[in-house]
């Protein structure tokens, strides 16, 4: 009886031990990877999906695994259910793995989608929205997300709602001013195609300032910085005329008032002596006010709840 329980528990000890090793090894099981994908490129990730702006080039990029010189594939590309290109492409070495490109320019809006074939194999891509590049104020849908994901990542205030509202209209203000364009509202083709290519950011005057307000005069922006001096938020100011010019120089927030004065001023933060950023039911494209620094009434809340006693505020032209 006593030998027959050592047998038993040698056996167990060796099935505890066993086990943790088996399932150790199941994790480390590496995942499946297709012998062959097609990957859209300059394409932007918008909610999960990947939009692309029409009259853009989009690629796809077929990344081959098994690899053998010689390779040749054909690519169908399609929007919707209607055949848009049909190429051949000779994948080329990539190390140990094959490539191929395909370019195209998309000239309607639709649903874009690659599908490869050939040395006995076949990939289909993801599905590549494209929208159009222009939007009026009031519509919804990917064209609008794309835009306030873009002026977003560029760090300008505005909102992610998918309307074109008031919020994205004020960014698109301080874009225009920031880029040098036409100081209005509209969310043109060219608004679009810069924004696709990464243009339009604020370069700061002074970066060492660490948490700071830089108010460009002659572009016309109050552009906030967080502690380490990186641009945080821009949006659309109007400073002083030039009866009435807003001074310059550096200066420290000192007061702050909330609600409205007798004056219209709204959140008023107070810079240098009766100087103040403040919302203001008029906040043109250019100068119009007294001396201080105008912004629109919806952003006044979030730029006061912002600054700080003490935050710098930077002003020059």
């Amino acid at each position: 009886m006593l030998r027959l329980c050592s047998v038993f528990a040698v056996a167990l000890l060796a099935a505890l031990a066993v086990a943790p090793a088996a399932a150790a090894g199941k994790r480390k099981r590496p995942s499946h990877v297709p012998a062959l994908q097609v990957v859209p490129e300059r394409v932007y990730a918008i909610n999960g999906k990947r939009v692309a702006l029409v009259h853009r080039e989009v690629r796809f990029r077929g990344v081959v695994r098994q690899y053998v010189p010689g390779q040749v594939f054909s690519v169908r590309v399609r929007v919707g259910k209607r055949r848009h290109v049909v190429v051949t492409r000779t994948a080329t070495p990539r190390g140990t793995r094959g490539e191929f490109t395909v370019e195209l320019a998309v000239r309607r809006v639709g649903r874009l989608r690659a599908v490869a074939t050939g040395a006995g194999l076949r990939a289909r891509s993801r599905s590549v929205h494209v929208v159009r590049a222009s939007a009026a104020p009031g519509q919804e849908g990917l064209h609008v997300q794309f835009l306030q994901r873009r002026l977003r990542d560029l760090r300008y205030l505005v909102g992610l709602s998918g309307r074109l509202d008031g919020s994205t209209q004020r960014a698109i203000m301080a874009y225009r001013k920031v880029s040098g364009l036409p100081r209005n509202f509209r969310a043109s083709r060219t608004i679009f195609e810069r924004l696709a290519d990464g243009r339009g950011r604020f370069r700061s005057k002074f970066p060492n300032h660490g948490k700071h307000v830089e108010a460009d005069l002659s572009r016309q922006v109050l552009v906030l910085h967080d502690r380490k001096g990186r641009v945080f938020r821009i949006l659309h100011t109007a400073s002083g005329t030039s009866a009435t010019p807003t001074v310059r120089g550096s200066y420290r927030v000192y007061s702050k008032t909330w609600g409205v004065n007798s004056l219209g001023m709204v959140h008023s933060v107070y810079f240098h002596r009766g100087y103040a950023i403040h919302g203001f039911a008029s906040v043109p494209a250019g100068p119009a006010s007294h001396g201080c620094l105008r912004i629109p009434i919806p952003n006044a809340r979030f730029v006061y709840r912002w600054l700080d006693f003490g935050d710098r505020v930077d002003v020059y032209r």
